[in-house]
């Protein structure tokens, strides 16, 4: 434990020091940039915990405009579609057979 408090105490030391004469030390613009570099460089650590629902939102926002251009898409499509055909086609489905024959049959009399 002694150790880590004079390892302590010359850290500190030594860290005062230089924020009292920081003014003195002038960096190059290369070393600022050496040291951006190698920051960039630097493995990326999530800010937030890898739980499920965060990934599950993060796939919600990557599909989300692709759900509204398709929806856009079928929106368009349903609009430009004319539906009188289909509505003979399902009147003559429907239509009532029975009857139609029952009827055919009392007029044949």
């Amino acid at each position: 434990m002694e150790q880590k408090n004079k390892d302590w105490e010359k850290t500190r030391s030594i860290l005062s020091a230089v924020h009292r004469n920081r003014e003195e030390a002038a960096l190059s613009p290369q070393w600022q940039s050496r040291v951006m570099d190698a920051v960039r460089t630097l493995p990326r650590k999530e800010a937030v915990e890898e739980r499920p629902s965060v990934m599950l939102e993060r796939m919600v926002w990557r599909f989300a405009p692709v759900a509204c251009v398709l929806i856009a898409a079928m929106t368009l499509v349903l609009l430009s579609q004319d539906f009188t055909p289909q509505y003979g086609l399902v009147e003559a489905m429907m239509d009532d057979s029975l009857g139609n024959l029952l009827v055919q049959t009392i007029q044949m009399q």
